[in-house]
């Protein structure tokens, strides 16, 4: 993943200060090598999965060792893919921003973006919910979230300890898919997690991604050299993305 983003590289070259051959290099994007070296993780953890044996009939659920396994990939994998958007998403709005300052038309980019993040929206949740901090904690507000009813924190916590692991129907382990009712309070759902079956979708995802940074390096490299000026005119030379 991220092969093509990663070589269609923006670098700029630009004078900083009064001293000309002092030099500022600036890479759009500016985390690409982070990016990939995280996707390299997820995929990790994938393959581990991938390439795990399960015992026979239901020795499984005595297997503590097991489902501890499974769990610590569950929450590695979660808190990768979010932290990874996090950047990706932060990355592609700066290289917009910086590249608009240079004279491009401005990126409108407002629908692919939400559907960027509509495709990870349960591992947000399970992150926010459970391997991150449970739902009785929120570091952002002191207040409980109006929907983090009891229901919500119980079964937050439930999970975080290990919840009841299930198969699915191709006979992987996942987690989530019910949730923990106090009385009349309902909790919000838990969306099911199975890092075998969902990362075909993590993949696309990322790969979707790298498309839209690839767009930028190609309106880019469009664009005549004299017509690339920064407000303060400062800019020596650009170097061209590697072919």
């Amino acid at each position: 993943m991220w092969e093509r983003a990663n070589k269609n590289v923006i670098c700029l070259s630009k004078q900083c200060g009064d001293d000309k051959n002092e030099r500022g290099r600036v890479l759009l994007p500016q985390n690409q090598l982070l990016i990939k070296q995280g996707l390299d993780l997820v995929d990790f953890i994938y393959k581990k999965e991938e390439d795990r044996i399960y015992p026979e009939k239901f020795d499984w659920f005595d297997d503590n060792d097991l489902r501890m396994d499974f769990q610590i990939n569950v929450l590695a994998y979660v808190l990768l893919v979010c932290e990874l958007e996090r950047i990706v998403s932060k990355d592609y709005k700066d290289t917009c921003k910086k590249l608009e300052l240079m004279g491009f038309s401005a990126f409108d980019d407002t629908l692919r973006i939400e559907k960027r993040r509509v495709e990870i929206k349960k591992f947000k949740l399970w992150r926010d919910k459970v391997f991150a901090h449970t739902s009785y904690t929120n570091p952002r507000d002191k207040k409980v979230r109006k929907e983090d009813n009891i229901s919500t924190q119980l079964t937050s916590l439930h999970f975080l300890l290990g919840g009841v692991l299930s198969f699915s129907e191709e006979g992987y382990f996942q987690l989530g898919g019910y949730a923990i009712n106090a009385g009349e309070d309902e909790s919000i759902p838990f969306p099911i997690i199975d890092i075998r079956g969902d990362h075909q979708g993590i993949i696309d995802h990322y790969n979707a991604w790298e498309e839209m940074f690839v767009e930028i390096v190609n309106r880019f490299k469009e664009k005549k050299k004299e017509e690339v000026m920064m407000n303060n005119k400062d800019i020596l030379d650009i170097i061209y993305p590697r072919e």
